[in-house]
């Protein structure tokens, strides 16, 4: 959901301390980023504006998780197997849909009363000459981005950023505690060992019935479609059979059933031995029944007991204990596969309250933000327009991959004097501090509602006090290193 505002803090970031695009591994082929990608209610922004937006988003990816799917199986794998478009494909499509609601919140801005101050236009257009500076030719010919591009994208993220207050100012943030008030526990799972022959056997059961079935229902149809109904009772034999083997619940026997409730009640008795079982270390004596057991902490919402992601029957035991007091006896779980230790820690938690009532916070001006953007979105649906055969040319795939670099990563065969040039020239523009307060501006509000969570994500208002301090942070971050 917040993605949008992570992409936009990243690529300002990244812009504002003179990040560089370099391309690694293909042959350069020079992009007309001139001709217009995306018009909506007449308004245009060219090829080289979204080139630059998708190029630098697929240099973070790969910076954040190359490691993980290295250059040769993220943007070209398939994610989506009902559209079967790639990750690069899907990429491109969220830049679009980027670009449309940047472009309406600029039309929009004078609504709220946003519009960039001088400074901000003069630091963003020293920003942007500063990528095209850190930059050779041959990179700038393949993204197909002039210094107009790379100003044109930031102006539309800043203007996207300074309008998220504005928008959901009126959203309310007084959540009173009885809506929000989770209670914490301490809980251990012992899982029932499966018996691998009467699960295979349970298996065998269910795609028996579903062959029974589907059997029936081919002899049902007429003899015209005799053969037809016959191919396709097949199918859904095979389709049946692969889905009760990975749906059917494996069958527990007794003795296994009984053994992990023994195991749970010697641990309940060693945390009900304790000197003080409301602050025994649960884990510790769950690992001398058997080393593989351990325990793990949740929480629920008071006022909903299905607002957690605790097994139903841990919550139910524990909604009338106070703090500190132990379920007496091991909880089996709602799907009979598990019995569970469990001590309420805190009825009223304080942190997990508040944090839970930033979560809602969060999100509700996030929805706000998505119904007024999505909204204008709808409105201009017939005056907008995207010049698909120019988009075409933009490729995201990993076999055009770019990789981010910083000058302090620069490649090590730069010569001193080189370096402490652009060392010099760096530190010339952090001194600036129009510079400075622009991108500490445009990435604390881009990030003013990123996950709660990645996100997040990775709150505003109450919550965005936080969030801008680690917004600024970042900022710094980034700074230093591109004089370090």
């Amino acid at each position: 959901m917040h993605t949008w505002k992570k992409a936009a803090a990243l690529v300002l970031a990244g812009v504002m301390s003179a990040g560089i695009l370099a391309g690694c591994g293909s042959t350069s082929t020079k992009l007309d980023g001139s001709e217009t990608l995306l018009t909506v209610n007449d308004e245009s922004v060219d090829v080289g504006v979204g080139s630059f937006y998708a190029k630098f988003q697929q240099a973070q990816m790969y910076t954040y998780w190359g490691s993980y799917f290295g250059q040769n199986g993220m943007f070209d794998t398939v994610t989506d197997d009902e559209s079967g478009k790639s990750y690069g494909e899907q990429l491109k499509d969220s830049v679009i849909s980027d670009l449309t609601k940047m472009i309406l919140l600029s039309q929009h801005a004078s609504e709220y009363n946003v519009a960039l101050t001088d400074e901000q236009k003069t630091a963003i257009s020293e920003a942007a000459q500063a990528y095209i500076d850190a930059n050779d030719q041959e990179t700038l010919d393949k993204i197909g981005a002039t210094k107009e591009d790379v100003e044109r994208l930031m102006t539309l993220q800043t203007i996207q950023s300074l309008m998220m207050d504005p928008i959901v100012a009126d959203v309310d943030t007084d959540i009173p505690d009885d809506e929000v008030q989770q209670s914490s526990v301490t809980y251990v799972q012992v899982e029932v060992k499966q018996d691998e022959e009467n699960a295979d056997a349970a298996k065998d059961a269910e795609a028996s019935e579903d062959a029974e079935a589907a059997e029936e229902e081919a002899s049902a149809e007429d003899a015209e479609n005799a053969d037809a109904a016959e191919e396709e009772a097949a199918e859904e034999d095979a389709e049946n059979a692969d889905a009760a083997e990975e749906e059917a619940e494996p069958a527990a026997s007794a003795d296994a059933v009984d053994a992990a409730k023994a195991d749970a009640q010697a641990i309940l008795d060693k945390v009900l031995a304790a000197e003080d079982p409301a602050t025994a270390d649960v884990s510790a004596l769950a690992k001398e029944v058997n080393e593989d057991y351990s325990a793990s902490t949740g929480s629920f919402t008071v006022s909903d007991h299905t607002d957690t992601t605790l097994d139903a029957a841990v919550v139910e035991a524990v909604a009338d204990l106070k703090d500190g007091e132990v379920v007496k006896e091991p909880v089996i779980s709602d799907d009979g596969q598990s019995f569970y230790v469990v001590r309420m820690d805190k009825v009223f938690d304080e942190d997990a309250t508040e944090s839970e009532r930033k979560s809602r916070i969060i999100d509700a001006k996030q929805d706000k933000y998505d119904e007024v953007t999505d909204g204008w979105v709808e409105e201009a649906k017939d005056k907008t327009t995207l010049n698909e055969k120019a988009w075409a040319n933009v490729k995201v795939t990993d076999q055009e991959p770019f990789m981010l670099k910083l000058p302090a990563a620069a490649d090590e065969t730069t010569e001193d004097e080189d370096a402490g040039e652009q060392h010099e020239a760096e530190e010339e523009v952090e001194e600036d501090a129009a510079v400075e307060e622009t991108a500490e501006e445009t990435a604390e509000a881009a990030e003013d509602t990123a996950e709660a969570a990645e996100a997040t994500a990775e709150e505003t208002t109450e919550a965005a006090e936080e969030t801008a301090e680690a917004a600024e942070a970042t900022a710094e971050e980034a700074t230093e290193d591109a004089q370090g």
